[in-house]
């Protein structure tokens, strides 16, 4: 650190947007020695500033500074909602405990992944915690892996919401955490991990988009024997962002009837997702994928036809040409 550079004198300002913008050149331009300018602003009065210095510490991969974090969750905690409003340094320090830390972040880990903070937003109760809880759960993920099973499994099949919400915003209000937590038994793996999503998946009624495409992509990802099994059925659903996510998790595992299952879903599956469909068949680049898409140029929907003609321009033309070739041979 040059004597001249303003950095250490921004970040010592009583004001904030001094201390703000010396992060900020801090974080544009790392130096020897800045994680000792870092530390003290984990006690920063503004979120603001202490959530940017947590986060720059993850970032210079610090992780002698796990104590100190620890101290300041524990010390948000105790006073969460008049110290941490909105739980906003509480969910960048659970993430920088994902990345730096080991077993002695699980107990605080457990206490995020729990905790519920309602406050007045905009004249109504919300519970403000439901991002802590996702980020909390992605990083138990990291630090203990397969241990972390039930406490993602508490979180993934949590559909009460914590304040009174109308009937048909319900399932949507803790979608964030359930999202994650699916996302975090496809990191997590295993026979638990597999179990848990196979359930969800297998009883889809009520679950939102988002969280179902989560759950078919960990699916895939753990490397489930019976990820073709569970995931199929959802190209019959009625939500398109569905059925485009069931066809690319088919695509990504590979496995050898899903050409086939894709053509023939195109026929089936809802119209606003016939495109997707298409698009993740010409994802697996197979012989198979490409014998479907041309045979596809026959369809009478226009915008299937188009769609296939679109997704041949990423195969080789003399592959297109030779597959075209055989599809006009007399059978």
């Amino acid at each position: 650190m040059r004597i001249d550079d303003p950095v250490p004198t921004l970040l010592r300002s009583r004001k904030t947007e001094d201390r703000l913008k010396g992060l900020r050149l801090l974080a544009e331009k790392p130096c020897a020695g800045d994680v000792t300018l870092l530390l003290p602003l984990l006690y920063d009065p503004s979120q603001i500033a202490a959530s940017r210095a947590v986060r720059l510490l993850a970032d210079r991969s610090y992780h002698a500074a796990v104590p100190k974090l620890l101290e300041r969750y524990r010390w948000y905690h105790e006073e969460p909602v008049a110290r941490d409003p909105g739980c906003t340094v509480r969910s960048e320090i659970v993430q920088a405990l994902g990345v730096l830390a080991g077993r002695q972040a699980v107990d605080v880990l457990r206490l995020a992944v729990r905790t519920v903070q309602i406050e007045t937003v905009a004249g109504g109760l919300e519970d403000t915690a439901t991002g802590l809880r996702a980020n909390a759960a992605l990083a138990l993920a990291n630090v203990v892996g397969v241990e972390a099973a039930t406490d993602l499994a508490i979180l993934l099949f949590d559909m009460k919401p914590n304040v009174a919400v109308p009937p048909s915003e319900a399932p949507y209000a803790k979608v964030a955490a359930r999202a994650a937590a699916a996302r975090a038994l496809g990191q997590v793996g295993g026979p638990p991990a597999e179990a848990l999503l196979a359930a969800k998946l297998a009883h889809p009624a009520g679950e939102v988009p988002e969280v179902l495409v989560e759950c078919m992509d960990a699916l895939v990802a753990v490397g489930s024997a019976r990820a073709l099994e569970l995931i199929a059925p959802l190209l019959r659903h009625k939500e398109p962002y569905v059925v485009a996510g069931a066809a690319t998790a088919l695509a990504a595992s590979r496995a050898p009837e899903v050409a086939e299952l894709l053509h023939d879903a195109v026929e089936f599956a809802v119209h606003d997702a016939r495109e997707s469909i298409i698009l993740a068949l010409a994802a697996l680049r197979s012989d198979a994928a490409l014998v479907h898409l041309v045979a596809l140029l026959q369809h009478p929907d226009g915008t299937v036809r188009a769609a296939a003609a679109e997704a041949l321009d990423s195969f080789p033309a003399s592959a297109v040409a030779e597959a075209r070739e055989r599809a006009e041979e007399p059978s």
